[in-house]
C-alpha cells in the first residue's frame, strides 16, 4: 500500500532512458551497463584531471585498463569502450564543452515538481556534463549514451530523449538560468554526415518554457504511477 505521506520521487533518467512524454518503454537491445559505467567514469576523470580551462584529454591507457578491469569488461567490450572514448574526446562537442568557463561532471539535482492534485513530486537525477557561459545565463548539458540501435532515426532519438531533456532543463532553470541546451551524445554511433563525430540530438529550452516543462513532467509522473 502506498504511503500518502511519503514523497513522490521521479527519476530524471535511467541507464537506457525509457522515459518519454508518453512513458513508452524503448529499451536498447544492448544495455551496455558495465561499459556505460566505465565510459562515464573515464569521462568524469577527464573533467576532474584537466588543468584550468584546458581541453578534455583522453585518459591514459593505464587508467582505461584499470576501469575496464573494475567494470569486468570482456575483450569485445574493451574494444567498444576504446572506440567510444576516441569518438567522444575527438568530437566537436567535447571541444566546445571544454571551451566553457565553468564545467562540471556528474552533477546531482533534486527539485520539487508541483502536481495538479496539489501535491508535490520530487525530480532527482545526475547530469553527466554541465557547462555554463561566463555570465551564467546559458547552460549546456551533455548526456552520454552507450549502446543503442543502428535503426533508430533522428526522429526516434528526439522522441526517446525529450522528457529526460525536459527534466534537466527544468531543474537547471529553477536555479535562474535563462537558457539550456541539452545534447544527447551516442558515443558508440557515428554521425551519418560525419563518421568522425558521434551521433547526437540537441534540444533548446528558454526560461519561458519552465511552466510547460513542469506540466509535462507532472503528466509523465502521473502516467507512470
Amino acid at each position: 500500500v502506498e504511503d500518502p505521506l511519503m514523497p513522490r520521487v521521479f527519476p530524471a533518467s535511467l541507464d537506457d532512458d525509457f522515459w518519454d512524454f508518453d512513458v513508452a518503454a524503448s529499451f536498447d537491445e544492448d544495455r551496455a551497463t558495465d561499459l556505460g559505467t566505465a565510459f562515464h567514469r573515464l569521462a568524469q576523470f577527464a573533467v576532474i584531471a584537466r588543468e584550468g580551462e584546458g581541453q578534455l584529454a583522453l585518459p591514459s591507457d593505464a587508467c582505461i585498463e584499470a576501469l575496464s578491469r573494475t567494470c569486468n569488461l570482456d575483450g569485445m567490450q574493451r574494444a567498444r569502450l576504446n572506440e567510444a572514448l576516441q569518438r567522444w574526446f575527438g568530437s566537436d562537442i567535447a571541444h566546445d564543452m571544454a571551451a566553457l568557463s565553468d564545467l562540471a561532471s556528474e552533477v546531482p539535482f533534486f527539485v520539487k515538481v508541483p502536481l495538479s492534485s496539489g501535491e508535490d513530486a520530487y525530480l532527482e537525477g545526475e547530469i553527466d556534463l554541465l557547462g555554463f557561459d561566463e555570465a551564467r545565463e546559458h547552460a549546456t548539458v551533455v548526456d552520454y549514451k552507450t549502446g543503442g540501435r543502428d535503426d533508430e532515426t533522428e526522429d526516434d532519438l528526439r522522441r526517446k530523449h525529450v522528457l529526460q531533456a525536459a527534466c534537466y532543463a527544468y531543474a537547471i532553470m529553477l536555479q535562474g538560468i535563462s537558457e539550456v541546451d541539452a545534447i544527447f551524445v551516442r558515443v558508440e554511433r557515428p554521425c551519418a554526415d560525419d563518421p568522425a563525430q558521434p551521433q547526437g540530438v540537441r534540444y533548446h529550452f528558454e526560461q519561458s518554457d519552465t511552466p510547460a516543462l513542469a506540466q509535462a513532467i507532472a503528466e509523465a509522473y502521473a502516467a507512470a504511477r
